[in-house]
């Protein structure tokens, strides 16, 4: 438990970024226990693989589902 109580109700948004599935997936639930356990408020989790998303010539995010998803789940943040 966070003596301080920094991370009580702070909004979190996680994010796991490896090459494929299953990978990262112990690692996104051992995050978010520790951010429960810490009393953050976790407003999205986002397992995302290389295969998911794709970057063009420029290395900009190619608009894709993974995009509106990132989009949205960053919007949450501010509410």
């Amino acid at each position: 438990m966070n003596a301080t109580g920094e991370w009580a109700n702070k909004k979190v948004l996680t994010f796991c970024y490896t090459p494929y599935a299953p990978r990262g997936q112990k690692a996104m639930q051992s995050l978010g226990w520790s951010l429960q356990a810490l009393h953050a408020t976790i407003i999205a989790q986002m397992l995302i693989h290389h295969s998911d998303i794709g970057f063009d010539e420029k290395g900009k995010l190619i608009h894709n589902n993974i995009r509106e998803e990132l989009d949205t789940a960053i919007e949450l943040l501010s509410y």
